[in-house]
Formats: structure tokens, C-alpha cells, sequence
């Protein structure tokens, strides 16, 4: 995927559930340049869409992690999103 610099940029996961039939909440993890992988965060949602303003171009990475919205302490498996920072 293909996203520009200093541009707020949408992402969206797919809605499910988890093998007990429980609703999910979402967290975006953003790679900054500065703080690596753990640079930005979304924090615990519902919402299936989260936004993010790269402020330097390259090669960078949205993980989407899920939790039992009825039992937080169960945590899903990632996904992983590779995102190419462009220049205006």
C-alpha cells in the first residue's frame, strides 16, 4: 500500500469474532522512524478504522492486534500491513 507523508492516512481491518461467538476490540500499532514498532498506538476499540500521519518517508508497517472485547485478557493473533511513505 501506497500512503503519502504529513497526509492523514485511514486504515481498516475486517470485522469478527472470536471462536466463542464474543465481539472483538481492535488496537493500530503505527512503526514510527523514532520509537520503532511500539511509536504510535490507537488504543483499544471497537472501531474497525484507525488513522495515522507518517511524518518521513520509507518503508513502514500497521499491526492490527485483537482482544475478547468480554474477556480482554485474551489476546488474538496479529496482522500485519506493509505501508510505503511517499513525498507529496
Amino acid at each position: 500500500t501506497w500512503v503519502g507523508v504529513d497526509v492523514s492516512e485511514y486504515f481498516t481491518t475486517v470485522e469478527s469474532v472470536n471462536s466463542a461467538g464474543h465481539p472483538l476490540e481492535y488496537n493500530f500499532y503505527f512503526e514510527t522512524t523514532t520509537q520503532g514498532w511500539y511509536g504510535a498506538t490507537s488504543g483499544w476499540s471497537t472501531s474497525l478504522t484507525a488513522s495515522h500521519i507518517y511524518d518521513t518517508t520509507g518503508q513502514k508497517v500497521v499491526r492490527v492486534r485483537t482482544r475478547c472485547a468480554l474477556h480482554p485478557d485474551v489476546l488474538g493473533d496479529s496482522s500485519y500491513l506493509l505501508v510505503y511513505i511517499t513525498a507529496p
